[in-house]
Formats: C-alpha cells, structure tokens, sequence
C-alpha cells in the first residue's frame, strides 16, 4: 500500500509542479521588479498596437487595433443600462460581438473602417469565423470570453425591447 501512494505522489509531482498554487493554495511569491515606473512612466502616452489573422473559413485577413481603457470604458457601458441596476440591454447585448468588431477592425493605416450602420453585415458571416475573429479581438483588448458569455447568461430574464 506504501508503494502505491508514494508512486501516485510521484505521478501527481510530474503531472502539477510542488510550487503550483494549485497544489498548495499559495501563489509563488515573485521577486521585486527592478524598476518601479514613475508617476510619468504610469500615465504615459497610449500606444497603438495592431494584429492581423486569416479567418479560417472565408480566408479573409482581418486587422485589429487595441483599445484605450476610455475605449474599453465605453463599450462595456454600451452592453450596460445606466439605470443604476446595471440591467442588460437585451437589443445591445444581441450585437455586443459585433460592436466589438467595428470598434477594432481598421485598415492598413490604422483607420477604422466600419460603423455602428454596418453591424448588420456581420449576419451574414459564417459563425466559425465570427467566433474566431472574437477569441483573438477579446484578450487582445483586455476582455475575458467569460464576461461576454456572463450577460448573455445573466440577460435570459431580461424581456426582449418591444
């Protein structure tokens, strides 16, 4: 019986390493960066970052930009009523993947090129490739799928907007 726990000891060591938090419920303490940013260095100017995909299944190449914590800001607002109950606007949530898209998606300059008028269009792609293009705009941008997918779960009592 000694042989088998110290054997299942061992597998469980090589499959999750001891200093895993998952193992000990402690995170590993980190050691103290070398430089701290300054109050300048914190509130510095924003930079754009860019980032281009194929989608798998038409084989259009997209680019995105990343967006401003104001950006980020309100785009979750727009998801959220500001009625003080943080209720979902049920319409808002509906196309809050495609809201997303046009925020983000520029052209070869930088230069968004959609439109809140252009959401529509967005109906007519293939999901696969809806979904893809989120799973890489998402963490790009700070967002979790997790938060998307918490308000579409949460709006199910919500009626739907007349």
């Amino acid at each position: 019986m000694k042989g088998t726990n110290h054997e299942e000891l061992r597998r469980i060591e090589q499959e999750v390493p001891v200093n895993d938090n998952r193992i000990t419920g402690f995170a590993t303490p980190q050691p103290a960066p070398s430089c701290v940013c300054s109050r300048e260095d914190l509130f510095g100017t924003f930079k754009r970052r860019y980032k281009a995909v194929t989608l798998p299944i038409s084989g259009r190449s997209i680019r995105f930009q990343n967006m401003s914590e104001p950006e980020l800001s309100a785009y979750s607002a727009a998801v959220l009523s500001n009625d003080g109950n943080a209720k979902i606007r049920r319409a808002r949530l509906e196309d809050a993947q495609r809201r997303l898209f046009a925020l983000c998606i520029v052209n070869a300059d930088g230069d968004r090129i959609l439109g809140s008028d252009d959401l529509q269009g967005f109906a007519q792609w293939d999901s696969c490739d809806a979904q893809y293009l989120y799973d890489e705009i998402a963490p790009f941008v700070g967002l979790k799928r997790g938060d998307l997918d918490e308000l579409v779960k949460s709006s199910a009592t919500i009626p739907a907007v007349a």
